[in-house]
């Protein structure tokens, strides 16, 4: 049962991204001068969200879909929207709607190093620092070099 809940839930958000984009072209203007959407050719399930490919008509281009890149993740509940324009079909466009992060952590895992306490430091005791003497080397010039004392300053 567990595999067809996961399926219903998945092919639900499909459908309401598909629903979403259509919106949000309508509201956002984003058709040709004679009002014609956008095609929303298909949607599909990722390990992250949805990804839809969109079959843009003529007068509209993948950077429109870009400049309103802020509606796009408010339309569709997403956390992040990513548009990006096929490279052999440029009125082919790709638009990925992230919803969840599978890097992210689900629960937290506590560490058992944490509950060992150390004990605390001794304080330092306030003893004066040693100073010592500098002594100063005379070092031998190098081969092919000037004495010290015969260098022009």
């Amino acid at each position: 049962m567990a595999g067809f809940r996961r399926f219903a839930v998945r092919r639900f958000w499909c459908v309401l991204a598909r629903h979403r984009i259509q919106r949000l072209c309508y509201e956002a203007r984003l058709h040709t001068r004679a009002g014609r959407l956008p095609l929303v050719l298909w949607t599909r399930p990722t390990k992250v969200g949805e990804r839809a490919r969109i079959l843009c008509r003529a007068g509209i281009c993948a950077e429109d879909f870009e400049a309103h890149i802020g509606e796009l993740r408010a339309a569709c509940y997403a956390r992040e929207a990513r548009v990006t324009r096929n490279r052999q079909w440029s009125h082919l466009v790709t638009i990925d709607i992230i919803r969840r992060d599978t890097l992210a952590a689900d629960r937290h895992v506590p560490s058992p190093l944490m509950t060992i306490r150390r004990p605390a430091p001794a304080p330092l005791a306030a003893v004066p620092p040693t100073v010592t003497p500098l002594t100063v080397v005379q070092l031998a010039d190098a081969p092919g070099s000037e004495p010290a004392d015969t260098r022009q300053q």
